[in-house]
């Protein structure tokens, strides 16, 4: 289908289902409507954004907006604000969804680095709303941390969508072409693309181990085979797998033009935004000793077990819902109000 047929047809199946959406919502019984992710209205926000016509966001805002319930209304956006074109990659939704969020006037945020943009949106353009930060919860049982295997190699890990939106197309293959005959990078990508196509298209040289699709359950024994995950992430957030991985006790290491709580200096490593040349001299000097990397991780799975463990996000949710519910007597006792 031509790109603007495509638009168009995509604009249509937005409005039926969010028409379909109130339909089941003004037919549920509920004490508060918790929504995730937002609703689907990129056909809308796209157009917005080509034609220069904020009508479309407009329309896509009063898809999203459920006020019209009465009821305490609750947003979790997954890094949709720390999607940012000034960190670096372009977002041509970036306004959209700013506007579009105005009909959510409670939200979680699950990064710090989008938490502290949106207070800061809304402060100044004086939009009043509640915000949390509560982070995406790991499973600290199934990502445990074991020690560091002793072998003269030093393996570098990457997991995610190879190269999704957001992310770093060159920095990847630039440090797999410089590599030192000691140092691997191995990639668990989650892709429809065969090995061949990936290894044609971007990493052609040795030195690099490609599996595909690994499920969840095995991806512990994956953090657990490398000394360091590398997460190019352009935008701002940290991304599970960073979490993940500092929750099997390996240090991580991002790109430093934005917040990436709980990864710092003290449990992680902070590069220069796109600067191949820094992380190689990371490398180098990693190669030769395994004290810091062990460090690290030690310092990562204590932070992940501070604030990010299931137990301790599942606590966080639970304080947001009773700010938002109305408090009911308990058994027993009368309402005198």
């Amino acid at each position: 289908m031509p790109p603007h047929l495509a638009r168009i047809w995509g604009i249509a199946a937005e409005s039926v289902r969010a028409f379909q959406n109130r339909r089941l919502v003004r037919g549920a019984t509920f004490d508060l409507l918790h929504i995730h992710a937002a609703v689907e209205v990129e056909s809308l926000l796209r157009a917005g954004s080509r034609l220069r016509n904020r009508a479309f966001w407009i329309i896509a805002r009063w898809f999203s907006d459920f006020r019209w319930t009465h009821k305490p209304v609750l947003f979790t956006e997954h890094s949709q604000f720390s999607r940012r074109g000034e960190l670096g990659f372009a977002n041509p939704l970036h306004e959209g969804d700013l506007v579009v969020a105005e009909a959510f006037p409670n939200v979680i945020c699950v990064d710090r680095d989008a938490f502290r943009y949106l207070t800061a949106h809304d402060e100044k353009v004086g939009f009043s709303r509640r915000r949390w930060f509560v982070p995406n919860g790991i499973d600290t049982g199934l990502f445990y941390p074991r020690p560091l295997e002793d072998r003269p190699t030093l393996k570098i890990g990457y997991a995610g969508r190879i190269f999704r939106t957001g992310e770093s197309r060159t920095f990847l293959p630039a440090v797999a072409d410089s590599l030192p005959d000691d140092v691997e990078l191995h990639l668990a990508v989650a892709t429809s693309m065969e090995e061949t196509a990936i290894r044609r298209r971007w990493f052609p040289g040795g030195h690099v181990s490609i599996v595909r699709n690994v499920p969840n359950s095995e991806m512990p024994s994956f953090y657990w085979s490398v000394d360091l995950l590398v997460n190019p992430l352009v935008w701002g957030g940290i991304g599970r797998s960073t979490l993940e991985a500092m929750s099997c006790g390996r240090p991580a290491a991002m790109f430093s033009n934005a917040d990436r709580y709980p990864l710092t200096d003290e449990n992680g490593f902070l590069i220069p935004l796109e600067d191949t040349g820094a992380f190689l001299t990371l490398i180098d000097r990693l190669r030769k000793t395994r004290d810091e990397l062990s460090r690290k991780g030690r310092l990562s799975r204590v932070r992940i077990e501070q604030e990010f463990g299931e137990r301790e996000v599942s606590e966080a949710m639970r304080e947001v819902y009773r700010d938002l519910l109305p408090s009911k007597p308990r058994e027993g006792t009368v309402d005198r109000s």
